[in-house]
């Protein structure tokens, strides 16, 4: 398609933005965007710069979700896409692009991030190669197309994600100080000349000059020489630079400025403190240090020695505060006319809960973010009401006398005033949104979370360490289980004891079921072994036993890992809600005691691929596979699925018979299993569970040689007496008995069951809808032969010259 020529108000020299789309006015709007800031086209090229062309899963596979409030993003919107660079200089970049819709959406959501990708610096590679010469200026200011204009003009710049994009989010800790992203730390600031070119307003806007002043000081505190860079025309750096007629001669001009002391007013004073507080390493000589202290005192109309003295007493506080979580900056006295005011900073207020632990992330766009709060690397789910009993616990904390004019009981009193605004759930959506990368199973290794620790399994062994050892990756707080984890040398505690009763004894036996075990607790999941384990009654019956211990198989898992019991005689697979309480959190479905009917191929998707939740009343979500649940059922059935695609997709074992409704564990053990165990018995349990899974880390899933697996699925499709009269009358002592391979007919076959069962017998004789039919019969004969080593083939013999229907049974 020529787009040039088919869209004739597309400024040709920015046609190829459009790459596939079909051109329209949004896409002419879209250019216009970029123009307004005076983006040449050989810039925009540099930077790969284009509108969307994908579909509606290309756009979720980039960006995490494709609709916003139940709108559709690529309905009525062009969506520019900025693609992040990434360079390997010593450490690991994601790649993500920045969508804009235009026009269609509000202010506050017009730039869209992928979920679960925090704000990183936006670096050229041109700029990356700079990051060692120091004797190359680099400007830093707001986002894409800021930074683009000025390299567009021959300058070395850095784009922020926001006015406070500098500080690192991804892998910093919430208890200390928020430095410098790794990006921005990898360049050599000392001697370098950095020139801040935020938006032209911050003199007035507070937040923006908190910003300002602490970038200022962090990048002085790494050696550098820092101007703030002050036009007359335009908010943005862009805006000034498209009004000017010759911007490279202007942004030489802009260079000619003093360095950000210059800009410090009196009233800046606090401001200033507050940021040198807030940066924890000073890497400038003392002497550097101090003369920019003489500096600032002359701005401030202060003494140099009283400045200092003001500065470390604030920092001091600062990181002491840090340590103990606690901040008391999100309060102030300010002026009203005449009046004085004990003012709430919102900005700061945000700050504490941000240092003292809350944060939000994504985990599915279509629910928007999720509010937690990490306790060194411990991740928990919060709410507003958690984050108020904290920010107002904190005032107690504070001395009685907080200003000149206020008190302690005073800012109480304004936390607790009903129209207190400051700590909702608005409010707390404008937290940095952060990623959390948890600590997971690999496929060779497995993790156990308790109280005093964690317990790594691999196949050659385990060890334990510290919450503290685990690096730069996160733990739910609901993986942590409620106990110690205590070494054992003995393992022979009354759940191996029960494990090796289900399972007669039988070494074998013991040994697969343990490798099943440990795949349920391994969370780890493989795509090409992804199964779901069946733990079923071995005793050959028509009714329904129960009560044999498989449940308790696995309520064992739920000591270890997030289980969701579902009743298997209510679940209904093809009901809308069938899977609406599986959560992110959930790691294993036990689908307990299931009816004859289960459908088990409506799991199948869900055992080997993403797992999708619909709830009432909720927006659906999807887990990936990777982090979906694994599955287990338990029945006194059998699952009747069979082919390829059923049987690879579950492993069965065979419960033996020792436990029923007569004989309990507790008849046997003489104590309920977990809730009359003492601390050694759960040690005893523990390390059985994890040698269960290094069993299975070394051998993978095995299962047994089967005892009743095939005579019972042939009971479940047939009827018990059916089956024993054909082990009677085709085997001897569970052998095929070779006279008996050869031609039958039908009618003799069927009178000699009729006469082995009497009940089949008078319903044969009855002439009703329920009647033993000869098709009934032919069904099961097949069914039974064809799963007992034989082949059976109907064959038509003959008598007196009549057809007579019959079948040829052969050994298989």
């Amino acid at each position: 398609m020529n787009t040039q020529n088919s869209f004739p108000e597309v400024d040709l020299s920015y046609s190829f933005l459009i790459k596939n789309r079909h051109p329209s006015r949004m896409c002419d709007l879209a250019i216009d965007d970029v123009k307004k800031s005076g983006l040449s086209p050989e810039i925009l090229k540099k930077a790969n710069i284009h509108l969307f062309d994908g579909n509606r899963q290309d756009l979720v596979n980039k960006l995490g979700f494709a609709k916003i409030d139940g709108n559709e993003l690529l309905q009525g919107n062009e969506l520019l896409e900025f693609p992040y660079p990434s360079h390997d200089y010593g450490f690991e970049k994601p790649i993500f692009s920045v969508f804009k819709p235009i026009p269609g959406l509000d202010n506050e959501k017009k730039y869209l991030r992928p979920i679960g990708k925090p704000a990183l610096p936006y670096i050229l590679p041109e700029v990356f190669n700079v990051s060692k010469k120091t004797n190359v200026p680099v400007w830093i200011t707001e986002g894409e197309k800021k930074t683009l204009k000025l390299i567009q003009h021959n300058q070395k710049a850095i784009g922020l994600g926001g006015v406070f994009g500098f500080r690192a989010g991804k892998d910093s800790d919430f208890t200390a100080d928020k430095s410098l992203w790794t990006e921005i730390q990898g360049f050599n600031w000392n001697g370098r000349n950095a020139y801040i070119a935020f938006d032209n307003d911050w003199r007035t806007n507070k937040q923006v000059r908190f910003a300002l002043l602490e970038l200022c000081v962090k990048l002085f505190c790494k050696g550098a020489i820092v101007y703030i860079v002050e036009w007359n025309i335009g908010k943005g750096i862009d805006d000034y630079l498209t009004s000017v007629d010759d911007p490279g001669k202007a942004l030489e001009n802009l260079k000619l400025q003093d360095t950000f002391v210059s800009k410090l007013k009196p009233e800046y004073l606090a401001e200033i403190i507050r940021a040198f507080a807030m940066t924890k390493e000073i890497d400038v000589a003392e002497s550097q240090y101090k003369a920019l202290i003489e500096t600032m005192a002359k701005s401030f109309k202060v003494k140099s020695k009283d400045l200092l003295k003001d500065i470390e007493k604030k920092r001091s506080e600062y990181h002491q505060s840090q340590a103990n979580n606690i901040e008391r900056a999100f309060y102030y006295e300010r002026s009203v006319g005449s009046k004085k005011v004990l003012a709430i900073d919102p900005l700061e207020l945000l700050n504490f809960l941000a240092d003292s632990g809350f944060a939000r992330s994504y985990f599915d766009g279509a629910h928007g973010s999720t509010l937690l709060r990490v306790q060194k690397n411990v991740v928990d789910d919060a709410s507003s009401e958690e984050a108020y009993d904290l920010a107002f616990g904190q005032i107690s904390k504070l001395p009685e006398q907080l200003t000149e004019n206020f008190t302690r009981k005073q800012l109480a009193e304004a936390f607790a005033a009903p129209n207190f605004k400051f700590i909702s759930d608005s409010q707390l959506k404008k937290l940095v949104p952060h990623e959390f990368i948890f600590h997971r199973d690999t496929r060779q290794n497995s993790y156990f979370y308790f109280e005093n620790g964690v317990v790594e399994v691999k196949s050659t062994g385990r060890s334990f360490f510290e919450y503290g050892n685990i690096e730069n990756k996160y733990v739910w707080k609901k993986w942590i289980r409620n106990r110690k984890f205590i070494e054992a040398d003995d393992i022979t505690g009354d759940f191996y004891r029960f494990i090796c009763l289900i399972c007669n004894n039988d070494n074998k036996r013991i040994t697969a079921l343990k490798t099943a075990i440990g795949y349920l607790l391994h969370r780890y999941k493989d795509s090409g072994n992804a199964k779901a384990v069946i733990l079923v009654d071995e005793k050959i019956s028509d009714t329904c036993e129960g009560r044999s211990g498989k449940s308790l198989v696995a309520l064992s898992i739920s000591k270890f890992r997030n289980l969701l019991n579902i009743d298997g005689k209510r679940f209904k697979a093809d009901e809308n809600f069938a899977l609406e309480n599986i959560t992110r959190a959930t790691e294993l479905v036990c689908f307990d005691d299931v009816k004859r009917d289960f459908d088990f191929e409506a799991l199948f998707h869900a055992i080997t691929g993403d797992v999708e939740v619909v709830g009432k009343y909720e927006k659906k979500f999807c887990i990936p596979f990777e982090d979906a649940p694994k599955f287990c059922v338990t029945t006194n059935y059998m699952i009747m699925a069979e082919g390829g695609s059923a049987d690879g997709r579950k492993a069965e074992y065979e419960i033996a018979p020792y436990f029923s409704k007569d004989h309990t564990p507790k008849d046997e053990f003489g104590r309920l299993f977990f809730d009359e165990w003492d601390e050694a018995e759960w040690a005893r349990f523990d390390n059985f569970m994890l040698d269960c899974v290094q069993l299975y880390l070394e051998k993978s899933l095995i299962t047994a040689d089967p005892i009743n697996l095939v005579q019972r699925k042939i009971v479940q499709r047939t009827h018990i007496e059916f089956y024993e009269w054909a082990e009677s009358f085709f085997k001897i002592s569970g052998q095929i008995n070779d006279d008996k391979m050869h031609w039958y007919s039908r009618d003799e076959l069927m009178e000699s069951f009729l006469e082995y069962s009497e009940d089949f017998e008078k319903s044969h004789e009855r002439i009703s809808r329920d009647r033993f039919s000869n098709n009934k019969f032919t069904t099961w004969l097949k069914y039974y032969c064809t799963h007992s080593g034989m082949i059976i083939e109907e064959h038509k013999g003959w008598d007196a010259g009549k057809a007579i229907r019959g079948f040829k049974v052969v050994k298989q």
